[in-house]
């Protein structure tokens, strides 16, 4: 294993004994550790609750494919997103503690400081990125098991996205100012500049796409 990688190991399996609280998952934790790094990621996608798998796939689609890394306020609209829904975007689904929002995906992505500018002016933020490039490597790469590989396909996981920007976008009152929609919807720049981008490389071949 590659220094880098087994540097990446090494903190991955730090993280999954965080989670031991007592003594006897200890031990249990220790003899099961994953012998490589496409395991111990293979363990991670795994391990994630049913009931979190579709915000953490979103989650890893976009970081994914996307040009740039997520600001907290984007990644939280994003996950909000229901295509399945009437109403595509509620604010009210918005995560109470931005934050948490690695817990989707522990070990796979990072909250990091940023600074950005907002109306010519500096702010302080944090973004959401992948935890490492290994993690990219691996979610495009062939070695992904086939039952969640078709999630990270390219042209699926960018029509996954291209459907999300579209639906918050047409979520959006045509009567509020620009400035407005940027303050009450984070992910509306984003989704604006980038859906195109992630729809043409998926054009004509998802049907769920198709039909926005």
């Amino acid at each position: 294993m590659p220094r880098a990688d087994r540097f990446r190991w090494a903190a991955c399996q730090l993280d999954a004994l965080e989670n031991c609280l007592e003594y006897r998952t200890l031990q249990n934790t220790l003899a099961s550790l994953p012998n490589t790094l496409d395991e111990t990621y293979s363990r991670i996608l795994h391990g994630i609750p049913s009931e979190y798998k579709r915000n953490a796939i979103r989650i890893l689609q976009f970081l994914t494919y996307s040009e740039r890394p997520l600001r907290i306020e984007e990644a939280v609209d994003a996950i909000a997103v229901d295509t399945e829904e009437s109403q595509y975007f509620n604010p009210r689904y918005r995560m109470p503690n931005p934050q948490e929002i690695t817990c989707f995906c522990s070990s796979l992505v990072v909250l990091v400081s940023t600074t950005h500018d907002s109306n010519d002016k500096n702010e302080e933020g944090m973004k959401l990125q992948l935890a490492h490039f290994s993690v990219k490597e691996y979610l495009t790469s062939e070695r992904l098991d086939k039952d969640v590989a078709h999630n990270f396909q390219e042209v699926a996981a960018r029509a996954s996205v291209a459907t999300a920007c579209l639906a918050y976008l047409l979520h959006l009152d045509q009567n509020i100012r620009i400035e407005k929609i940027k303050e009450m919807f984070p992910l509306a720049q984003y989704s604006a500049r980038y859906w195109m981008d992630h729809a043409a490389m998926a054009e004509g071949k998802d049907e769920k796409l198709q039909g926005f």
